[in-house]
């Protein structure tokens, strides 16, 4: 969908690449036009990510009553529907709440997946920990490598005491060579370590300024609402002396600011205002994304630094071992040291694998403690709004069939198959009406058609009498009358539809479309449009095929 922010008849003249092109799903960097339609119409927008969001098609799909969908559902039929999404809507448009609730259904079911997957990543964990032995606890692996280390330490400097390791003549080009590749080894580990310690620390401060920036857009973003908000509120000012100098303000040309005398563009502020708006939340959002990227790279580039010091160790020891030479009468004691010196630096290597696995542990424990308490808080946060929600929904709902009720008591006496009506029920979650209580009343289908169409009726005849619906004050029937339904009972509720306009105050726009219009409407105001029939279908096919 293209949009343009502005006034219509610049809209109209101006250039394609002045209109912005947005997309049905939402971008990872941008809007969908679902977003910013309900932004314009200040209604609030669903924050979760895929399947699950709200779009002007999900609100339309209970606007919209057409002929397909099954006589007793309350939404146009479509698949991979979620009760979740028809809930959210129906309430939304009823005026019970935001997205709060669904938020934080989709929230819980997202995060209970969640929960599961790292509960199999920590069972799995503590599978391969137990095959190297019994300790698999982080602080017990970091003991036995500091006492192994300090063994190693202690065997080595007694390896330095049997041995001189100083060059002399007897020094071969061998060993010469061997020393200089230790050499080069350690300091390439050194450098590795010290490259990769700096651009972690780098990194630190971007992921500190970039916090600091994403605090500075939410104050940023929350003062420009507030700003809008006041503007709203108090409208148009007018100055009598300048705020700046204190000087009175002489009259300026009529259209034009009371202050700098350029001329007003007030009709467009609310435009220029989404913009912004728009904007702002736009640098956010990347900003958020930006900052994950970071959090993401400070993970690897820690898990790296890890396995880069275990290596920097490993060549520490060789060159350790490079600088040692033999002297003459103490080759077995020299061997006995360099074979246990030998055995703990491939145990602290099996160490330092275990300590990576119990590191893995540790988080995965902690996330999974950390995913709990959130489901436990999303459990408790869904029950508070649903007990906060109950209230306002009583009030909604109950106006909705009220509505419902007066329409279908108005039904033609002689085509009436309702009998007693005493409650009209109905349940956006289940897509079901219901009479009395029964959602599997029977009875004929055009009685049904007429049942489907009145509840929707209602929720727009209730949208109109409570300004704390959000419901668009808007409605489509492209089934006035339907299965094998007579005119005269079509004609009724085409009356009833009119009444219910006649005798609101709120603007409003109900569209239906008929084959049997009532013989007073035909002609009227209310008529868009010629008539179709055979002689002159909506569609015309030419040609010889």
């Amino acid at each position: 969908m293209s949009v343009y922010f502005g006034h219509m008849e610049d809209a109209l003249t101006s250039p394609l690449d002045a209109w912005q092109s947005l997309p049905y799903r939402r971008a990872e960097h941008g809007y969908s036009f679902s977003q910013v339609i309900f932004e314009s119409m200040g209604m609030p927008e669903s924050i979760s990510d895929g399947a699950s969001n709200i779009t002007m098609h999900q609100l339309l799909r209970l606007l919209y009553v057409d002929q397909m969908t099954p006589v007793q559902r309350l939404f146009r039929v479509e698949n991979f529907d979620t009760w979740q999404t028809r809930q959210a809507v129906g309430d939304l448009l009823a005026g019970v709440g935001g997205y709060d609730l669904f938020d934080r259904q989709i929230e819980l079911r997202d995060t209970n997946k969640l929960y599961d997957a790292a509960n199999a990543t920590y069972k799995s964990l503590v599978s391969v920990a137990t095959g190297y032995g019994e300790n698999i606890l982080l602080e017990h692996i970091q003991a036995a490598i500091k006492g192994a280390q300090e063994t190693r330490d202690q065997n080595f400097a007694g390896l330095k005491r049997l041995v001189e390791a100083t060059e002399t003549d007897e020094t071969t080009d061998k060993l010469k060579m061997v020393r200089k590749d230790a050499a080069k080894a350690l300091h390439s580990k050194k450098a590795e370590v010290h490259r990769l310690t700096s651009e972690l620390e780098v990194l630190g401060y971007e992921i500190d300024d970039a916090e600091a920036f994403i605090k500075h857009l939410n104050h940023a973003l929350h003062d420009f609402e507030a700003a809008a908000d006041t503007f709203s509120a108090l409208g148009h000012l007018e100055f009598e002396f300048c705020p700046a100098c204190f000087s009175k303000v002489k009259d300026k040309t009529q259209g034009h600011c009371q202050l700098c005398d350029e001329p007003d563009v007030s009709d467009d502020s609310g435009s220029r205002t989404l913009a912004v708006k728009l904007d702002l939340q736009m640098q956010l959002r990347e900003s958020i994304a930006i900052q994950k990227e970071r959090q993401d790279e400070k993970k690897s580039k820690s898990s790296r630094l890890r396995v880069a010091k275990t290596e920097l160790r490993k060549a520490m020891a060789s060159a350790d071992m490079a600088s040692v030479d033999g002297a003459t009468g103490r080759e077995t004691a020299v061997a006995e040291l360099s074979r246990k010196i030998g055995f703990l630096d491939s145990e602290l290597e099996g160490l330092q694998k275990r300590l990576e696995i119990a590191s893995r542990i540790d988080a995965a424990s902690k996330a999974k403690e950390e995913l709990n308490e959130r489901i436990t808080r999303l459990k408790n946060d869904i029950k508070r709004i649903e007990r906060e929600q109950n209230k306002r929904k009583l009030s909604a709902y109950s106006r909705i069939s009220d509505c419902a009720k007066m329409l279908l008591e108005q039904d033609l006496e002689e085509h009436s198959d309702f009998d007693k009506i005493d409650h009209v029920g109905f349940e956006f979650s289940g897509d079901w009406v219901a009479i009395n209580g029964d959602k599997n009343r029977g009875g004929s289908a055009s009685g049904m058609v007429v049942l489907k169409n009145s509840v929707a009726a209602a929720m727009l005849q209730a949208s109109l009498q409570d300004p704390l619906f959000n419901l668009p004050r808007w409605m489509m029937f492209d089934n006035i009358e339907d299965k094998g339904m007579v005119q005269e009972r079509s004609w009724n509720f085409q009356r009833l539809l009119i009444g219910l306009s006649e005798a609101s105050k709120s603007e409003h726009q109900i569209i239906f479309t008929t084959s049997k219009i009532a013989p007073e409407l035909a002609g009227s105001d209310c008529v868009i449009g010629r008539q179709f029939t055979k002689a002159a279908p909506t569609l015309k096919l030419s040609g010889n095929g």
